[in-house]
């Protein structure tokens, strides 16, 4: 498994709302002011999306969001932190008809998430949300690897749909891993996450929703 595909199991996820308080929508900025439990209820909010993915190495950073071995997790993977563990729905995306042609909408249904054996933790070393999988994954493969860190001061959140949708930066946040790479050295990969908001249910199925992810 290539350390970039195995480093995308032992991130995810988290979510975004803090308070968007002035006229210009402007995110509150927490950042490393973040306490334990307000990074905790920050991350246990909403549901998550991988939006970019990077490696730098040195002065050199190369994008590997679209490479191929990403399309799945890409299109298709949701993630849920809720009570220490990290869980996961499968969607699909949809045509975009209601929202500005940079957002993606996507469609799933939100009774039953999967889970993954991959935890989630505050560590009062690093002062922040780290996650690791301890036992593996019988969904999907999940590599004993160092753990992933949430980076505080790449918060960017909102409270609504609409705030989200207004704001002149879009919301998101990032976690990073450290690691050595048998032929580049020490490397460090980030993932950036966007929560996805809800914005109408799927006819008169059960537990069905529509998603936008700005």
């Amino acid at each position: 498994m290539k350390p970039s595909l195995c480093l995308l199991y032992i991130l995810f996820f988290l979510s975004v709302t803090l308070s968007c308080t002035n006229e210009k929508q402007e995110p509150e900025l927490k950042k490393a002011a973040l306490t334990k439990e307000e990074a905790l209820n920050l991350v246990q909010s909403q549901i998550l999306y991988v939006t970019k993915i990077e490696r730098k190495s040195g002065n050199e950073t190369v994008d590997l969001t679209n490479l191929p071995a990403f399309d799945a997790y890409r299109k298709s993977v949701f993630f849920l932190f809720r009570q220490g563990y990290i869980l996961i729905y499968s969607g699909s995306e949809i045509p975009n008809t209601k929202f500005p042609s940079t957002a993606k909408t996507f469609s799933f249904s939100v009774k039953i998430p999967l889970p993954l054996n991959l935890e989630y933790y505050w560590d009062d070393v690093a002062g922040t949300i780290v996650t690791k999988s301890y036992v593996g994954s019988s969904t999907i493969p999940i590599p004993f690897e160092n753990p992933a860190k949430l980076d505080l001061a790449s918060i960017i959140s909102y409270t609504t749909l609409e705030a989200a949708q207004a704001a002149p930066t879009p919301p998101s946040l990032k976690f990073t891993v450290d690691l050595t790479d048998p032929k580049l050295g020490p490397v460090t990969y980030s993932y950036t996450l966007k929560p996805v908001w809800s914005y109408e249910k799927v006819g008169d199925i059960s537990n069905y929703y529509n998603f936008v992810v700005f």
